[in-house]
């Protein structure tokens, strides 16, 4: 007789629209988690990775910061209205920008000594309170929430019994999924305003921006065409995000500097499908026990609700809260947590350009490529909305090139023959910030591999000036 699965925990990633839901843009639910896989768990300093078998083919990833224990903590979390339990309803995440809550949702807190059911709300007054982020003192609380129904979602700050609200962010779009940094800064996701190449930019994508605790000096770090989603703050001091590209189901972890440099993958699921199922919960949190409180649902019959999970025995513990009118998701603790490191920034926004780096362009796993070697050829920058060309450069003898960029803007690198073929294009695009230097090793190289050590040829010269001066683009 074949072992049941366990009902699935609130998954930290779904598919987009499942099967069997309505035709509505970037619909999720919580009974369609996707399928993703492990060869090995990642072990970040600061954070914890715990694969947990639920049972068959159920696997629970989950990713906690390590904090100190503490006694009286409030545990605060989001309250989610349902009409169909079990199943959290088609607006929870209705696109992949910031918002999609439905009104209703609010922000309440418990202390764990008392499990009776009975929650204070910290949001009351605002329509929809989501996406609970508490400071590394434990003291203070960043939120997404709004009002009315026509405004747009602000993030807010509190202090964790409800007291000394105001707002820190005033944008005419969507802002949500707020997170503290070490700096005394926030990052947080919101829609871009319409940039140089892209004039008639899509409002339903979004960006990472950083400001100060009062809304001033808000910046735009990532320049993509896709949904980028906040995540947290590693202890070595990058961002953690989630980005979904526009028009794809590709989704993927990345992290970045707090400044937009050295933005890379730091998870690709789609190197993990060989591997088993895995799901997970943003957040989890860690209880002063060192148990996790996860969300999850005995049955779907019954709305998701929070439970104690022991991740060194791999069991449920007992519930800590559950309402049959809402889903309880979003857990986070008050206690105090270690602050990450401040990360020292290269950018200058005196400047308007970064610089690009190949080592060797033709170093690489596409064979038309690869077989043109001998034959150095050309490397065109490009617009990447338009497709206007901004200029090119040589490569060198070794297969090196070094170009100055505009900064700020999403760009596209392709690589011509000597006979001006087209060899390859960098099609998702790449940006510089001021003053950032940014290198790749070559074109779709072999990841396994590493490149010589030696001094490319073309940074012994100054970097080829491509596309004119940077221009500001896509601030708040």
């Amino acid at each position: 007789m074949e072992e049941e699965a366990l009902p699935p925990i609130l998954p930290f990633f779904q598919s987009s629209n499942p099967k069997g839901c309505k035709e509505i843009s970037e619909t999720r639910t919580l009974d369609d988690p996707i399928t993703l896989c492990a060869k090995k768990f990642m072990n970040v300093k600061g954070f914890i990775s715990v694969a947990v078998v639920l049972g068959v083919g159920v696997v629970l990833f989950v990713l906690y910061q390590s904090e100190a224990s503490e006694k009286n903590s409030l545990l605060i979390f989001t309250l989610l209205p349902t009409s169909e339990k079990g199943s959290l309803e088609e607006g929870f995440f209705h696109k992949k920008t910031a918002g999609g809550y439905l009104n209703g949702s609010r922000l309440v807190s418990m202390t764990l000594d008392k499990t009776d059911g009975k929650v204070r709300e910290l949001s009351r007054g605002f329509l929809i309170a989501s996406d609970p982020y508490v400071s590394y003192d434990g003291r203070w609380l960043l939120f997404a929430a709004k009002r009315t129904e026509n405004e747009p979602l602000q993030i807010y700050q509190m202090q964790i019994d409800g007291s000394r609200l105001k707002p820190v962010t005033r944008s005419t779009s969507d802002s949500a999924e707020p997170c503290y940094l070490p700096d005394g800064r926030i990052v947080f996701s919101s829609s871009p305003q319409p940039t140089v190449g892209n004039p008639s930019q899509a409002q339903d994508q979004s960006s990472l921006f950083t400001c100060n605790l009062d809304g001033s000096q808000m910046e735009r770090i990532t320049f993509f065409n896709s949904f980028d989603r906040a995540l947290t703050v590693l202890h070595d001091g990058r961002i953690l995000f989630m980005r979904k590209l526009l028009n794809s189901e590709e989704e993927m972890l990345m992290t970045i500097n707090p400044d937009g440099t050295g933005v890379q993958r730091f998870v690709d699921f789609r190197s993990l499908k060989d591997f088993g199922s895995l799901e997970g919960e943003k957040p989890s949190t860690k209880l002063p026990s060192g148990k996790l409180a996860v969300s999850y649902h005995p049955s779907k019959s019954r709305t998701y609700g929070l439970y104690e999970f022991d991740p060194v025995n791999h069991q449920m513990g007992k519930r800590l809260y559950e309402n049959p009118d809402f889903h309880a998701i979003q857990p986070v603790m008050t206690m105090r947590s270690i602050k990450p490191k401040i990360l020292t920034s290269v950018v200058n926004k005196e400047k308007q350009t970064g610089r690009l780096l190949c080592l060797n362009a033709y170093l690489s796993q596409i064979p038309l490529v690869a077989a043109s070697a001998s034959k150095p050829g050309r490397v065109q920058l490009l617009e990447a909305q338009s497709g206007q060309l901004l200029g090119e450069a040589p490569i060198a003898v070794d297969g090196s090139f070094y170009v100055e960029a505009p900064a700020d803007r999403l760009l596209k690198l392709r690589i011509v023959g000597v006979q001006g073929q087209v060899l390859a294009t960098l099609e998702s695009g790449i940006w510089v910030r001021p003053n950032e230097t940014r290198g790749c090793i070559g074109c779709h190289e072999d990841p396994g591999l590493a490149p010589e050590n030696t001094i490319p040829m073309a940074v012994q010269k100054p970097p080829v000036v491509l596309g004119g001066g940077g221009t500001k683009t896509g601030d708040r």
